[in-house]
């Protein structure tokens, strides 16, 4: 069962509406898209796929949605408590199940999405809702924070920059499980957000290997936000001059940096 809270449209307080999820019957995995539908017609494999072009997909096809990237899905694991730490990559998710201990904290981190059969896979060892599954891989989600008896899924936007002969902004959804002892992490590309969390892991006296999985969840969640503000600071960088230079000597280069923000 799902709580979500809303705003009462005539009253001021929040109230609790309670929402049935659909029964858990497994992903649906391997699926062999009907000659009529377009993901089968479509030519070009590697093109980004929308929401709109799973409809007639019985709910929870694990369906990449959102733009492609090359990473083939790197699987990496992190085990640590006060006194030691392992790291290791992994081909599968079978793999996971000889790796779990309950002495530790163990940290999955996947990089890239178009292998879905690792979501899939996830989600029949550990239990996960098919339509949690369905959300990992829909790229287009809202951040939001769900509750269910054995765990928690968060969705996140992560912002990275990249200077060239102008400021290109990068988004990525982030997903994140917390589970008794595990977090598991989906990002939809290979980078290095969650660097400094590696960083601080390897600090044995660090309060977060002294903490549990709800902590590490915090730590990494506060790493993306961090992201936020150097993406202010270089805004910053672009628009306190271009504020100067509309008042002192407005002209047609300023006019066209407004313009990239805006159609940007």
């Amino acid at each position: 069962m799902l709580w979500h809270v809303a705003r009462h449209p005539a009253r001021a307080e929040l109230i609790k509406i309670e929402c049935a999820i659909p029964e858990h019957r497994g992903p649906i995995m391997n699926l062999e898209y009907p000659r009529w539908h377009r993901l089968h017609q479509q030519q070009d494999k590697t093109a980004s796929i929308s929401a709109a072009d799973k409809s007639g997909l019985p709910p929870g096809a694990l369906i990449h949605v959102g733009e492609k990237h090359e990473s083939p899905g790197k699987i990496s694991v992190v085990q640590y408590n006060d006194q030691t730490i392992t790291e290791c990559e992994i081909e599968s998710i079978t793999d996971l199940q000889q790796l779990q201990s309950n002495e530790a904290i163990t940290w999955v981190n996947i990089d890239g999405l178009s292998n879905t059969r690792i979501i899939g896979d996830i989600g029949t060892q550990l239990n996960i809702h098919p339509l949690i599954l369905e959300d990992i891989l829909s790229t287009h989600q809202r951040p939001k924070l769900e509750e269910y008896d054995d765990y928690i899924y968060l969705v996140v936007k992560g912002i990275g920059a990249d200077y060239h002969d102008r400021l290109e902004l990068r988004y990525e959804q982030i997903s994140i499980l917390l589970l008794a002892n595990c977090v598991i992490t989906f990002k939809e590309k290979a980078d290095d957000i969650f660097r400094p969390v590696r960083f601080r892991l390897q600090n044995r006296k660090d309060r977060l290997r002294q903490y549990g999985s709800d902590y590490l969840t915090y730590v990494l969640l506060d790493t993306v936000v961090d992201e936020y503000f150097v993406i202010e600071d270089h805004l910053d960088d672009i628009i306190d001059p271009l504020e100067d230079n509309l008042l002192a000597n407005p002209d047609q280069k300023a006019l066209r940096t407004i313009q990239h923000f805006v159609v940007n």
